[in-house]
């Protein structure tokens, strides 16, 4: 399912770490610390955990259509 067992650990505080990070837009600004999901309901394109703006290349970020073969290439780049 995609997690990560950690040993002897409760959910209870939760122990999984916030997954943010950079995430571009169209007019090629950045914006740090966002969720993954926070960044795509604005229309960006979220890059790895921990990721700083300085990091990210958003200048040569172009939107796709999120149900194209575009969006799917724009993944892999």
């Amino acid at each position: 399912m995609g997690g990560v067992y950690a040993d002897f650990e409760t959910c209870d505080p939760n122990p999984c770490p916030v997954l943010i990070g950079a995430c571009c837009f169209i007019d090629h600004t950045c914006v740090e610390d966002l969720l993954e999901e926070e960044c795509f309901e604005m229309g960006g394109v979220a890059w790895f955990v921990d990721t700083a703006c300085a990091d990210a290349p958003c200048e040569d970020y172009t939107p796709t259509d999120p149900y194209s073969w575009g969006k799917i290439k724009d993944v892999y780049r």
